[in-house]
């Protein structure tokens, strides 16, 4: 049986350890409580609003990678730009698996012309959450700009697919196709996105 620090008595450690736990389930409630305001703050374009609700939730959590996305998204809406890639690089060395803080920092990477990375951030992103239609749709974007329009045609029609052929990824892949119709070097197998989504819903109809 471990020992008691030195001038406390089983009881009076009990009572201390009591404590330290109450004060860091009230730090966990506060922190949650902010990143979930900041959220709101961003969704409603206060990104000044935003900013400060990650400044006060990280007097309570310094190591929470959704609060520096957070930040970094408000950042990016405001056009700072560097901050927000620094944000997003320290979001993704907190937290490796989350797909929204690889998504954003993929986001950075493109804006600053660096595709390369945008494409790796992109991919990891992908890994992860391999069924959201916005990571497939922002990979699509960047392998296009990179005249890869084979893979680009796959992640546009896997955007699709994992929305169940929502109207803007439906569009984005369209105007894909149009635009990259009839490319000799690197043609996109002719398929539409429409049969893609009627091929997996069928599938999933067998497996039933």
């Amino acid at each position: 049986m471990g020992k008691n620090p030195p001038g406390c008595g089983p009881t009076q450690w009990g009572d201390k350890k009591m404590k330290i736990n109450d004060r860091s389930e009230k730090a966990k409630a506060i922190t949650s409580k902010l990143i979930s305001q900041a959220d709101k703050e961003i969704c409603a374009g206060h990104y000044g609003k935003a900013k400060e609700c990650c400044k006060k939730a990280l007097k309570y959590c310094k190591n929470n990678a959704r609060i520096f996305m957070l930040m970094g998204e408000a950042f990016y809406q405001v056009k700072e730009i560097k901050k927000a890639g620094a944000c997003f690089k320290k979001a993704t060395n907190l937290d490796a698996k989350d797909s929204l803080c690889w998504q954003w920092l993929g986001k950075y990477y493109r804006k600053v012309g660096n595709l390369p990375e945008a494409v790796r951030a992109f991919k990891r992103s992908v890994k992860i959450c391999p069924n959201d239609p916005w990571s497939h749709a922002y990979l699509g974007s960047t392998l296009w700009s990179q005249g890869k329009l084979r893979q680009a045609g796959e992640h546009y029609l896997d955007a699709v697919v994992h929305s169940g052929g929502a109207d803007d990824f439906s569009r984005w892949n369209d105007e894909f196709l149009v635009a990259t119709c009839g490319n000799a070097e690197d043609k996109v197998a002719p398929v539409t996105a429409k049969d893609r989504v009627k091929t997996m819903q069928e599938t999933r109809k067998r497996k039933k």
